[in-house]
């Protein structure tokens, strides 16, 4: 009988020793956010740079630089077809940041080619992420946050520019351009 006690404690304490944290990955889905931008007329100048925020469901797992947390890691982030139409891969420049605490993204894609021809409205910028499996996340989940990317007075949520090369000077598009969200989950 003692040993029978001793085979249970060890049973019972070997289980306890498997609890907690193991760092076992978290099954999870993949969630492609893709950022689209249409003219509401004819654009006087070419889009030369988008900067959007989006907000994410909680829960949402955004791969980041592991020497910045706050970073978006640069494999989560993609041209779309209207930046990749007109520009060649060094001609972009894509950057994302991330805050948890508060799961919303800013996300920035510029024209940095040494003409400024810039690129046409369609689909700007693709954000890759993870959804934990145990999350009961849909696409609504993530459109219904965003709305129609409406700037407010305290934050700009979505700002386009151009450049005008004939007068040099900065030519704001934002007003000029409706922007969405598509989001598919696999």
């Amino acid at each position: 009988m003692k040993n029978f006690y001793r085979i249970v404690l060890f049973s019972l304490l070997a289980a306890l020793a498997g609890c907690g944290s193991d760092n076992t990955p978290v099954a999870t889905k993949t969630a492609t956010l893709t950022f689209t931008n249409v003219s509401t007329s004819r654009l006087t100048v070419p889009i030369n740079g988008i900067q959007v925020v989006a907000k994410l469901p909680p829960g949402v797992i955004i791969p980041t630089d592991p020497a910045n947390p706050s970073k978006i890691a640069a494999s989560a982030l993609t041209a779309g077809s209207a930046v990749t139409s007109s520009l060649a891969a060094n001609e972009i420049l894509i950057f994302g940041s991330y805050s948890a605490s508060i799961s919303k993204v800013r996300l920035i894609i510029a024209d940095n080619s040494a003409s400024q021809k810039g690129f046409r409205s369609g689909d700007y910028l693709t954000l890759s992420c993870s959804i934990p499996l145990v999350l009961p996340l849909t696409v609504s989940s993530f459109t219904d946050l965003n709305g129609s990317f409406p700037n407010t007075a305290t934050d700009k949520v979505f700002k386009a520019g151009g450049f005008d090369v004939a007068t040099h000077s900065d030519v704001d598009l934002t007003n000029q351009l409706t922007r969405s969200l598509r989001v598919v989950i696999q």
